[in-house]
């Protein structure tokens, strides 16, 4: 499945299959109370990202389902970096999943695949990476262009 709009779903459904086995159980009061705070910072900022780019920030998810809990999954933000010059709008999202455990984020990305996706376990977190593509006269695109693994390599920390 390689549908954008159906992938959280599959995401979801993944994970409590493939990572069940990796999780410790649910994820310790101490830990759940990380600020959003510190996955925001990880994210590059408008100077790091450069000139053109607008950033789109969603909402941090921090209240999990007891699912998602009994696999350590703290808490969920994302960006949206978006271009658009000379007939081409590009759209690259970066997606910051916050484990409680190195094990789980490591489970999750060797069990989700999604062709143009980029899924890399760094620690106790999760970063996706996926990009759009639409130019004047041809259909939408989707993968991971340059502009998209570069801002990848921007994000902070671990």
């Amino acid at each position: 499945m390689d549908d954008p709009s159906r992938c959280a779903g599959a995401v979801k459904q993944e994970l409590r299959r493939g990572i069940s086995e990796a999780s410790p159980g649910p994820a310790s009061p101490a830990r759940a109370r990380r600020s959003t705070a510190s996955l925001d910072d990880l994210f590059p900022s408008e100077s790091e990202a450069g000139p053109g780019w607008l950033i789109t920030r969603e909402a941090a998810i921090t209240e999990m389902d007891p699912a998602q809990r009994e696999l350590g999954l703290l808490e969920i933000e994302a960006r949206h970096y978006g271009r658009s010059e000379a007939g081409v709008t590009e759209v690259c999202s970066i997606e910051l999943w916050q484990f409680a455990q190195p094990a789980q984020a490591s489970a999750a990305a060797a069990q989700i695949a999604f062709p143009g996706w980029s899924f890399e376990a760094r620690g106790a977190l999760l970063i996706t990476l996926r990009g759009t593509r639409l130019q004047r006269g041809r259909p939408f695109q989707k993968g991971l262009f340059p502009a998209c693994r570069d801002l990848g390599a921007l994000v902070h920390g671990l």
